[in-house]
This record gives structure tokens, sequence and C-alpha cells, in this order.
């Protein structure tokens, strides 16, 4: 395993304290903050609002606030043999499957039961966020097969792709595919596809007008039926509840710069 967990904590910083944070070496920390904190490291000096970042190297977590506590959650992790030295220093989980992800994580009640879980839910955070930075990904201990895959699953995420399908693709069993892929991307192919259309579909929900039916479709999916339950499944609600919701987000929003 590429992932070794140096330690999982809870942390309260009092009003107007601040606390130095520090990693190991090719190392980074999984950090959520209830409440206002200020982070301030070399190059850069950020606030933070209720939010969930990875951050390398030393840092320190500054409490401006004069009246409330704030509450850090957090692991600190290295990784054994990539380095991610070339990756920014500070990077704001945004994407509601990462998010899922790493509250997943930082809830886990701590045991070894869920050491397995903690590992891969960690190994998919490094890969979604870490996979354009060259020392993190080097391309020749890869199977270049598996790059012609993830590139196709990212432009033709539109399509009615099958596991099977994309096995054939590249010349190699299904079972191969799945478990090598897996090990690279720290995700399986048809995981990734998923996360792809999912991230798009909530995109056309909330941008756009377009029927459930019409953007089920034009996600590949063969039934709106199956779409809302794959939908479901990963943001908690139906594709119309989810609408429903942020139209009335929006409203919320305009009435509140008026």
């Amino acid at each position: 395993m590429n992932i070794q967990i140096n330690c999982i904590f809870n942390q309260i910083i009092y009003p107007n304290s601040t606390v130095d944070f520090s990693c190991f070496e090719n190392g980074y920390m999984l950090l959520e903050n209830i409440g206002s904190v200020e982070i301030i490291t070399t190059n850069e000096r950020v606030s933070l609002n209720n939010e969930i970042i990875l951050v390398g190297n030393k840092f320190k977590l500054n409490n401006c606030s004069s009246k409330k506590s704030v509450e850090i959650r957090g692991i600190t992790f290295s990784n054994l043999k990539r380095s991610i030295r070339n990756a920014p220093n500070i990077i704001s989980i945004k994407d509601e499957y990462q998010v899922q992800l790493a509250k997943r994580t930082l809830n886990l009640p701590k045991g070894s039961q869920n050491l397995e879980q903690i590992y891969k839910d960690l190994g998919s955070l490094l890969s979604l966020n870490f996979s354009k930075c060259t020392q993190f990904l080097s391309t020749q201990f890869i199977d270049s097969r598996l790059i012609k895959i993830n590139r196709y699953i990212r432009k033709y995420y539109w399509k009615p792709i099958t596991l099977d399908f994309l096995a054939e693709m590249i010349g190699c069993t299904p079972v191969y595919l799945s478990n090598t892929y897996s090990k690279v991307f720290k995700v399986p192919p048809i995981r990734h596809l998923q996360m792809i259309r999912m991230k798009k579909a909530a995109m056309l929900l909330a941008e756009t007008d377009l029927v459930i039916k019409e953007i089920a479709k034009n996600l590949g999916y063969i039934s709106s039926s199956q779409f809302s339950v794959i939908f479901k499944r990963y943001y908690l609600y139906t594709p119309l509840e989810f609408r429903i919701l942020n139209i009335s987000k929006q409203k919320t929003i305009e009435e509140e710069k008026r």
C-alpha cells in the first residue's frame, strides 16, 4: 500500500490563538475546519470557512475570532512511493463527490476495521487531485493502454460505455482492466465514468432547463430511472429534488442581493 497514515486527530483552536502544523516528507493533511480560520503557509495566506482542504508542508491555522473556538478534524498521511512535492500547497475540495469521500474519511470512527476504507478514500482523493502532477503519476510506470482508456472515458463519457467494451478496445480481459486501472487511478474505470457523468449531471440540472429524460440520454444512460437511481446514490437527492433545491438557493441569493 502506497499510503501511510501518520495521525488522525481532532483539535480545538481557541479564540485569538494560532496553532502550528507540519507534515512528514511527501506528506499531506486532509483537513476540515468547523468555523472560520486563516491558514498561513510560506507563500499563501487564505481564509477558510467550514471547508475541506488538502494541505502540505508546514503551515499555521489562526483563529481570528475573539469569541468563538474552531474545531479542526484531520488526517496526516504520507505517500510512500511517489513524490507530490510539485503539487499546489493548498487544494480546496469543492467537487461534490470528493467532499463526500473526504467527509466519510474524516467521520469514520477510529479503529482497525475502518482503516481499509480510509486508505481507499485517501487514495481516490490523491489520484483525483494530483493526477496532473508529473512526479505523482509518472507515465513510465503505467501501462499506456490505461492512459488510453482514461482519455477515452473523459472524452466520450456521454456514450453507452461498458467495462467489456473498454477491455475489448485495448485487447485485455475486463478483470485485468478493472484491477490495473484501479491500482493506477485509485478508482475503477466504470466508477470513474460515473463520477464524470454525475459532475456533468449536477451542472446541467443547476444551469439548464433540460428535462431529466434528456439529461439522462445526453449522459449515456439507458433510461431516466437508471440515471435517477445512480444520481441519488451520489448526491442523496433525486435529480428533481436536486434541481428544486438549486432553484431555491438561487432565489434566496437573489433576494439577499436586493
